[in-house]
């Protein structure tokens, strides 16, 4: 059995970052562009769609996602293939007439893509409650480099002088004297 022949559900944990409304153009790989590579016919059916609009962008960060583990390539000029876990991807470009390139991307159509995006906000919903930590109104950090910013000052010397960091704002200092 080939492997363009195996299906299989794979779950994988990826970390990604989300755009809202991520603004790429419609591309498409019509029967014109695999039309003489032979190399790509018994796989054309999966890597022919019209005007789809990228939705994800895959980063180095998630390599296991880009590695091959089969690739198709013909002559030097035709588009190549490789099978990636997320599917084939085309590769390359081809000449239509002189000058004109055309670009190939992939289309990865998620047959449960609203499960999935509910998935991710969830993820990120999640995620993003440990990235800006609430600090109470009166942190104490936050007043000591309060103090330090409103207190220091340079000397002519150049020296620095700065407050001191009590502990609270109202301290009270006993005096002390020595009786002979």
């Amino acid at each position: 059995m080939r492997s363009d022949q195996i299906t299989r559900r794979v779950k994988q944990q990826i970390y990604a970052r989300t755009i809202e409304n991520l603004q790429l153009s419609p591309q498409a790989v019509t029967k014109q562009d695999i039309d003489g590579c032979k190399h790509l016919d018994d796989i054309r059916h999966k890597l022919m769609y019209n005007q789809a609009k990228p939705k994800i962008l895959i980063g180095q960060d998630n390599w296991h996602l880009l590695v091959a583990t089969e690739t198709r390539k013909g002559h030097r000029n035709q588009p190549a293939a490789s099978l990636t876990p997320l599917g084939w991807v085309l590769h390359g470009i081809r000449t239509r007439t002189i000058g004109q390139h055309v670009h190939y991307v992939h289309n990865l159509t998620a047959t449960t893509e609203d499960n999935m995006d509910e998935q991710l906000r969830r993820y990120f919903a999640i995620e993003s409650l440990a990235i800006t930590p609430k600090r109470p109104s009166n942190d104490p950090e936050q007043r000591a480099v309060n103090i330090l910013k409103e207190s220091t000052t340079q000397l002519e010397d150049g020296h620095y002088q700065t407050g001191l960091l009590w502990k609270e704002q109202q301290t009270k200092c006993r005096t002390i004297t020595k009786t002979p």
